[in-house]
């Protein structure tokens, strides 16, 4: 594969573990074919019709029944797997600076509103060739709706952090938060993507020897709102909690392409200077019609 250069936990567990069969033993075993090579009907040649003594080759077997004995069925699937990427990361104020506190080993926080881990040699093994991602949002101090995405970095190969914007980055998720109390139910709310395109990414021998693969989750919030409505949140300024988790089995088969190319994902455009005016004045519109007839004056009651 080719890459252009350009420029939370349990609950999700069993929802997604619920609604996929893990046994999968009904697909891919081949047995019934097997068998069928094999079967009665396949050497049925002794009722040969009389006059075919001569034929030397009418009660021979079928060519390649001695090797059934040594044809078992496919092997079964492996299970499949859940695992958590992130979980219970602490989001803080977006708009405030960084904050320096407690934060999971493994995870680095690049702002209040976005964290990243690296997407370890043995996450990567668990993978298969279907992938369901899922995120928990859990209720903190932020009661109104706001922005949280997921996304998957390309950092160079050995690297302990990065700058996002200086590396290419694939969003793989977007979602808005609904209005939550962290003092009311429900307090967490989950969301589910089918991910499959994503496993030729992580599985790619040329990508995995140029990069290592980290996985970002976003959540943007501010408290401001929650520190005077909801009981509890005064002075606070942690606004969600959140986590990260990708289910995978092998029901169906990857997908398969040869070209990634990143595109640009959480451009800021607020601020944006503008364009020096010009001396010059607009053209004039062309007139329309010049037949066309002068609306009457309206009279006045």
């Amino acid at each position: 594969m080719s890459l252009p250069r350009l420029t939370s936990c349990v609950c999700l567990l069993a929802l997604l573990a619920a609604c996929t069969n893990p046994g999968g033993g009904d697909e891919g075993t081949g047995t019934s074919t097997t068998g069928d090579t094999g079967g009665p009907e396949s050497t049925g040649t002794t009722d040969a019709p009389t006059g075919t003594t001569g034929d030397t080759t009418a009660t021979e077997p079928p060519t390649g029944t001695s090797d059934v004995s040594t044809t078992g069925p496919d092997e079964p699937p492996p299970a499949p797997e859940a695992f958590p990427v992130l979980q219970d990361i602490v989001f803080y104020d977006g708009y405030a600076a960084t904050v320096d506190e407690p934060i999971p080993d493994g995870v680095i926080r690049h702002s209040n509103a976005l964290v990243a881990t690296r997407f370890t040699e043995e996450m990567q093994a668990k993978v298969q060739t279907t992938l369901t991602l899922g995120v928990i949002v859990g209720a903190l101090c932020d009661n109104y709706d706001r922005l949280g995405g997921v996304n998957l970095a390309l950092v160079p190969k050995g690297a302990q952090t990065y700058v996002p914007a200086d590396v290419d980055r694939i969003e793989v998720a977007r979602f808005i938060t609904p209005f939550m109390d962290m003092n009311k139910h429900p307090m967490t709310v989950p969301y589910e993507w089918q991910a499959s395109d994503l496993v030729p990414i992580l599985k790619d021998p040329e990508l995995l020897a140029e990069y290592d693969l980290w996985f970002e989750l976003s959540i943007f919030g501010v408290p401001y709102a929650a520190n005077e409505e909801v009981d509890g949140c005064a002075g606070r300024n942690d606004t969600q909690l959140g986590t990260l988790l990708l289910y995978t089995d092998s029901k169906k088969p990857a997908p398969t392409f040869h070209h990634l190319v990143p595109v640009a994902i959480s451009q800021d455009f607020n601020n944006t200077p503008r364009a020096p005016a010009t001396s010059s004045a607009p053209p004039a519109r062309p007139s329309i019609s010049s037949s066309r007839p002068t609306p009457p004056t309206p009279s006045s009651c």
